[in-house]
């Protein structure tokens, strides 16, 4: 191992993959006792907040995040901001926010593992004034990350100090450990590598730690490409009966179950959820999720948010259809939160025109009335709250009067 900027990293990985239970704890795993989400408190105090596990959630992207950055100047401009976003978004019925925490191997939040974000100009915490704001008005917030994805070469730079900028820096000694495949603006943590898996867990550790969020959510971000090429040493060097898919399939599964853990062994009272890919085929032959195995066995997730982002006569994975296999997938016990494109209603998009004026107000119906749903995800907060977009408008206002409708009946 490498001497890091942050030698109990090395010590925890270390630790980790040698299988040493009784190792000396490093820094970051504090003897105090984790967080008590806030909601939760609320709840217990009979305070206004949310009080089952159905989840009317909304992803709050990074794109998002750093246009609230761009605006405000000062963590108590990004307070109001919060606020007053998490606000609308309770009174059009949401309980949940899935806010991006990690995007490009950097932190919206304060970490030792990971390198600051880029898109935050001002001294905050963001996390933290999330999670605040959003316990404020009743919501549930869960940190969502890209355990995988990385940044591109230009601000690879901002990674000094820490294991990714050391494995990118040396690739010698950590040879495809993160990768740029060809044709790809971005390096990519490789996800057979176990030390990559162990940071990703670490990183989790950091956030159930530290923060008082209600759960943690990784969405459809693994194997960034099919060719083989990614990671030839590695295979070679795995010397498996493996095919390549089936080993590739066999590391995301090992990711999943890792990060699962990790959440569980701080936190286990929140719920780690996963979003993959809405079309069940595609998971496998192009990102090598095994779906089917995440819902059927315990240990890889708590809830499953497949990205069903498709209208009711689509030619491939038409809604309803596609629904009914996920539900299929899931009676074994794993919760169904069913992801809603709405993005795709805007002006031009898929699910525009007045004839599709209500399509997500429809398919939330749908799953509201549905018991083999456990809730619904809606893609994303600035298509919700776009005023100028007439279509996105016209289907918010759709979906917040059957949210709201469904709710009290």
């Amino acid at each position: 191992m490498k001497n890091y900027r942050y030698p109990f990293i090395a010590a925890w990985l270390a630790a980790a993959l040698t299988g040493c239970a009784n190792a000396d704890k490093p820094a970051l795993m504090r003897s105090s006792p984790p967080p008590v989400s806030a909601v939760k408190l609320m709840q217990e105090n009979n305070e206004s907040a949310p009080t089952d596990t159905y989840q009317r959630a909304v992803w709050l992207t990074y794109i998002e995040l750093a246009d609230m950055f761009s605006r405000e100047s000062c963590e108590e401009d990004f307070r109001a901001d919060c606020g007053e976003l998490f606000g609308e978004l309770a009174d059009m019925g949401f309980n949940t926010v899935y806010a991006h925490v990690r995007a490009f191997g950097d932190a919206f939040y304060d970490s030792e593992l990971f390198a600051p974000t880029k898109y935050l100009t001002f001294d905050c915490d963001p996390l933290a004034v999330m999670t605040e704001q959003a316990h404020a008005h009743g919501l549930m917030i869960h940190a969502w990350i890209n355990p995988l994805r990385c940044s591109g070469e230009e601000d690879m730079y901002r990674c000094e100090g820490t294991l990714i900028g050391e494995w990118q820096s040396d690739p010698e000694s950590f040879p495809e450990y993160i990768v740029r495949p060809e044709d790809d603006s971005y390096y990519w943590l490789d996800p057979a590598v176990p030390e990559v898996r162990e940071l990703a867990a670490a990183g989790v550790r950091e956030l159930c730690e530290g923060y008082d969020i209600d759960g943690v959510h990784i969405d459809d971000y693994f194997y960034p490409t099919t060719d083989p090429a990614f990671d030839a040493g590695l295979y070679a060097a795995a010397d498996t009966s493996l095919s390549l898919s089936e080993w590739r399939t066999e590391n995301c599964s090992l990711l999943v179950s890792g990060l699962y853990s990790a959440v569980k062994s701080v936190r286990p009272d929140i719920p780690f959820g996963i979003s993959p890919q809405g079309n069940i085929v595609n998971n496998y032959s192009a990102l090598y999720a095994d779906v089917g195995r995440w819902c059927a066995e315990e240990g890889f997730c708590d809830y499953i948010a497949p990205q069903i982002y498709f209208g009711y006569d689509n030619a491939v994975c038409p809604f309803t259809d596609t629904l009914a296999e996920w539900e299929k997938m899931t009676e074994d016990g794993r919760q169904l939160v069913v992801g809603l494109g709405m993005y795709k209603t805007a002006r031009g998009g898929e699910l525009s025109g007045s004839e599709y004026s209500g399509v997500i107000a429809e398919q939330i119906e749908d799953v509201m009335n549905d018991e083999n749903c456990g809730g619904f995800a809606v893609y994303s907060c600035s298509n919700l709250l776009d005023g100028s977009d007439p279509d996105l408008e016209r289907q918010s206002a759709a979906a917040a009067a059957v949210i709201k409708k469904l709710t009290r009946e």
